[in-house]
């Protein structure tokens, strides 16, 4: 395997470390509610698999839509990265996500109006990297019952 496709799969150092700024940035952008530079992150045909989401989001713009929407439902959100796991080019990150929901929650079954209560969310996310050292796939894991009952609906 040459040094590029080392690079690219995350086996040398060096893409390692690309993987994980390119995290540090995606988390950097979240925090500063930077839904453009969040979404430039992922590549333009990138797929991410949310719980909340019926159906995977497709592409970057979706990407952006998505995170766009997060942050009106909670505006003062931070995201806390726990742990960042980096394996060839799959990165696993573990996040304490929180924040208040001051504006509405888009969700599958429709938005959930402000409720103005807190929430801490533990989530798990994978993202696979392609050779251009963006996000392609991404699955995230939380609990949607527990940010439910966070948040007063049933």
């Amino acid at each position: 395997m040459s040094t590029q496709e080392q690079d690219a799969a995350g086996t040398s150092g060096e893409g390692e470390e690309s993987y994980r700024r390119l995290i540090k940035e995606w988390n950097e952008a979240y925090n500063a509610r930077d839904a453009e530079k969040f979404a430039s992150c992922y590549a333009e045909d990138a797929v991410v698999t949310d719980p909340v989401s019926p159906e995977p989001l497709r592409g970057r713009e979706t990407i952006q839509q998505d995170v766009a929407a997060f942050l009106e439902a909670l505006p003062d959100t931070s995201a806390e990265l726990q742990e960042v796991l980096v394996d060839r080019n799959t990165v696993a990150t573990r996040v304490l996500i929180t924040g208040t929901q001051t504006g509405p929650m888009p969700t599958p079954s429709g938005s959930i109006p402000p409720t103005g209560r807190p929430v801490k969310v533990p989530m798990g996310v994978f993202s696979r990297f392609g050779a251009d050292g963006k996000i392609t796939e991404e699955y995230r894991y939380y609990d949607q019952a527990g940010m439910a009952e966070q948040l007063g609906v049933d």
